[in-house]
């Protein structure tokens, strides 16, 4: 910011402080391009995702489950992208409010050889549930 570049982000680790940031850009006159992922095909299956939020948000016998596997060296898990994925079913629905990540847990005895699996778990809001839709009543 300081040297007027315009800065381009694929980290995620600091949107805690995306407030700050953007105080900072405003501040400095700058520019910040941001994403959770720059690929293409990740970021038109994001489009998808945030779609089928919206269609099945009224369908109240289905619910979300993101399973994230990487390898077990991984060091940002959940990874930005699986966090995007969440969070944008989270703003798109009326049924979920938030996102939970839970690790598997490995039988006792067991080894780390398997990649690691990762749990996003959408939180459901009863108070926000969806009404049947009139379809489903005929």
């Amino acid at each position: 910011m300081e040297a007027g570049v315009p800065v381009v982000v694929g980290t995620t680790a600091w949107y805690d402080h995306l407030h700050e940031v953007q105080q900072l850009v405003a501040e400095k006159k700058g520019t910040v391009l941001w994403a959770s992922n720059f690929s293409i095909g990740v970021n038109l299956f994001f489009r998808v995702n945030r779609l089928l939020a919206q269609l099945m948000d009224t369908q109240a016998q289905y619910n979300v489950h993101l399973d994230e596997i990487h390898h077990i060296h991984k060091l940002d898990a959940p990874s930005g992208t699986a966090i995007t994925l969440a969070r944008d079913i989270d703003l798109r629905t009326q049924r979920y409010s938030g996102w939970k990540l839970r690790t598997r847990s490995r039988r006792r005895g067991e080894r780390t050889v398997l990649p690691l699996r990762l749990l996003l778990r959408l939180l459901r809001s009863k108070a926000n549930a969806p009404a049947k839709s009139p379809e489903s009543t005929a």
